[in-house]
């Protein structure tokens, strides 16, 4: 595994995710930053407003080489899933409809025996003999998404909660959107369980698999725990 970080800076530094104005012409800002200091060759030197300064500062970018990427589908009962692996672990879960599949790299055609765990813990998960995922997973994505990812794995089966709560967990609390926003690029369906997160007030909200497989998914473990809470009625 590498971390790519601007060549044009030293290893230290870490790349920002900040958006912003900074100098005329200068619509989007990626920049590095020290404290409230904007480093791109932009807007170097050009203090930042506060909207910027705010911005997560957790973009380290962690890769494996995708070379070795492997990839077969599978059936399930909410429709076909693309399985993406590599020697690392599971590094995709992407039902057939996802939003943004089209430009996932997959790599090879899986062999005979490849992905054979993650499919059979896919169709334990569906006939309702397995709560608890416990495949080596490798997802690629910011250390940020990554300490996102870890708290949706951390909520319980048949159980929710919402964005505020996670960017509490990851000590982030002003993070809500940040973390709905890494919640939307989770690469593990219902392996890393972002459907268990809905809005404050308990509403369903956005899911890369649509809102309908979210309520299905929901709706399973739901009547597998004896939860009595009803979910909001969809529409459409």
């Amino acid at each position: 595994m590498h971390v790519r970080r601007d060549g044009n800076v030293a290893a230290g530094f870490v790349r920002g995710l900040a958006v912003g104005r900074g100098r005329p012409g200068a619509l989007r800002c990626r920049g590095l930053r020290i404290g409230r200091w904007c480093l791109a060759p932009a807007c170097r030197g050009v203090r930042k407003p506060r909207a910027h300064r705010d911005a997560p500062r957790y973009a380290t970018w962690v890769t494996a080489p995708m070379s070795e990427q492997h990839h077969r589908h599978h059936d399930t009962p909410l429709g076909a899933v693309l399985l993406i692996g590599h020697p690392a672990g599971l590094c995709g879960v992407y039902f057939d409809d996802h939003v943004g599949l089209a430009g996932i790299e997959r790599g090879r055609a899986a062999g005979d025996r490849e992905l054979d765990d993650a499919r059979d813990a896919l169709d334990r998960y569906f006939a309702g003999t397995l709560r608890a995922f416990a495949l080596s997973v490798a997802p690629r994505g910011t250390a940020f998404q990554h300490r996102v990812w870890a708290a949706l794995r951390a909520v319980p089966y048949g159980d929710t909660t919402d964005y505020r709560s996670i960017a509490a967990r990851i000590g982030q609390p002003g993070a809500a959107r940040a973390v709905g926003a890494a919640s939307a690029r989770n690469p593990l369906c219902v392996i890393v369980p972002c459907h268990r997160v809905v809005a404050t007030g308990g509403a369903l909200t956005g899911y890369a698999g649509g809102l309908l497989r979210k309520q299905a998914l929901l709706d399973h473990e739901r009547a597998r725990t004896k939860a009595v809470v009803p979910w909001p009625p969809l529409h459409g």
